[in-house]
């Protein structure tokens, strides 16, 4: 039997590729193999990570038509429309930001008034992705052969907004190839941006199979896997634990000191993460320096940590930058986390004696060791364009339904009696619940996925 999955950039890495999921399927006897479009060195580290040669192949480059953008676009704006009124959420609009300038202006204007009238009743939305879907099958054709001469049995796509994988599902859809797709992450099913359609779907947990149901009513219910998602379960793994020396070496830490961590946004979702990140050290800085931690910053892998130089530079008995480590390519699709990154991150939570941060899914990583999150809910700079408490109301963290599982940083000077709160051991007991209600497998999504994939 062979099972092909379709990468479409580096990010999947992670949490799919490094998991157990190929070497517990070549345990099994089964061949996999890999249609991507990642460097040759992220290839080659996968293999020599799993000690398992594999097959890849290339994923061409995708070129839509204008009236397939067109198209694509119409029925986001319309779904992002539909998604708000049956939520009540209005910040689920906040995921549209269309070009402001120029010819493209124009372009998004009559995809927002064609979006507007589909969103008017739902059946109009289901016709619009079936022409889209027929326009799409014309492009196909180049995948065909590659999926005729290779002869996979299922085909696994992991990540479902990516364009490029589009083509190489549909071939399988013509060619009777069983095909599925995960969905990446916790907040991706109410922004509109289901841009591949497959005949089944693996999702994280029964939550997030009954949101799939609520945004998305078209899609059977028994087509729908509860997996989990296997980024956790690096967390279980205590061969990956480092000595406490060579983590605190790594970052000149005293070794008697306690750590926090910050984690970065990216600058889009989280324009202010310079800021927040000075004024932590800041008021650090009020404690008694046998009581003050040292403040760990971890920059989005996307991202060089240069908004954070200030924080570095004027507080360097109590702030470290912890970048990634990622090998970046020119082109962001092609980047990659190295194997030794993930070991870094399990290290990092295992170290860190909590995580702040504005609204990230660190506070389920975290949670998986039982520590505790603090959420950013306050502003730092007055904007017109950005608002933490626009964050904080993000559809997503409707999950917490009933749960108390973070902490609230809400007023600048109430962090360090927070911080001794924490240091003291007080936790949110609520985290572990919220992990596993948002993902019901943290520890062992690869064997359920592989369950799946060999039915």
């Amino acid at each position: 039997m062979k099972i092909m999955f379709i990468v479409p950039d580096g990010v999947g890495i992670k949490n799919y590729l490094y998991a157990k999921i190929i070497p517990l399927l070549y345990d099994k006897g089964y061949e996999t193999a890999l249609l991507h479009r990642l460097h040759r060195d992220a290839i080659e580290e996968i293999k020599n990570h799993h000690k398992i040669r594999f097959q890849d192949f290339k994923l061409l480059p995708y070129k839509e038509t204008l009236v397939i953008k067109f198209l694509r676009e119409s029925i986001a704006y319309a779904r992002l429309i539909y998604n708000t009124k049956i939520t009540g959420n209005n910040t689920i609009m906040t995921n549209w930001s269309p070009q402001k300038k120029g010819l493209k202006h124009g372009f998004y204007k009559m995809t927002e008034a064609y979006g507007k009238w589909l969103s008017t009743d739902y059946e109009k939305i289901i016709k619009a992705e079936k022409r889209l879907s027929n326009a799409l099958k014309k492009l196909s054709n180049p995948y065909t052969q590659l999926l005729g001469d290779y002869k996979p049995d299922v085909i696994l796509n992991l990540h479902q907004r990516a364009y490029g994988a589009i083509l190489p599902v549909i071939a399988a859809q013509k060619k009777g190839i069983t095909n599925s797709q995960v969905i990446f992450s916790w907040d991706n099913l109410p922004k509109a941006r289901l841009t591949v359609r497959t005949d089944e779907y693996l999702v994280w947990s029964e939550y997030m199979k009954n949101e799939m149901q609520l945004y998305y009513p078209e899609i059977a219910k028994n087509n729908i896997y509860v997996t989990g998602t296997p980024q956790f379960e690096y967390y279980f793994d205590d061969t990956l634990i480092w000595p406490k020396e060579k983590f605190y070496g790594l970052y000149r830490i005293p070794l008697h000191k306690k750590i926090l961590l910050y984690s970065g946004g990216d600058s889009r979702t989280s324009p202010f993460d310079g800021d927040y990140a000075y004024e932590i050290a800041l008021q650090l800085n009020e404690l008694p320096g046998d009581q003050r931690p040292v403040l760990l910053i971890r920059p989005v892998p996307s991202e060089d940590g240069s908004r954070y130089k200030k924080a570095v530079e004027d507080f360097p008995e109590t702030v470290r930058l912890a970048p990634a480590d990622w090998q970046r390519m020119k082109h962001w699709s092609e980047s990659f986390p190295h194997f030794s990154d993930v070991e870094l991150l399990v290290n990092t939570v295992h170290y860190c004696e909590a995580v702040i941060n504005v609204g990230s899914t660190m506070a389920l990583d975290f949670a998986t060791k039982n520590k505790p999150a603090i959420y950013v809910d306050f502003n730092i700079k007055n904007s017109k364009d950005w608002d933490i408490k626009i964050i904080n109301s993000f559809q997503h963290f409707k999950s917490m339904n009933n749960l108390d599982p973070v902490f609230r940083w809400q007023k600048k000077e109430e962090l360090p009696r927070l911080i001794k709160r924490i240091l003291s051991g007080e936790k949110k007991p609520d985290a572990l619940k919220w992990l596993y209600r948002i993902n019901n497998y943290p520890k062992d999504a690869s064997r359920r996925i592989v369950d799946y994939l060999t039915k």
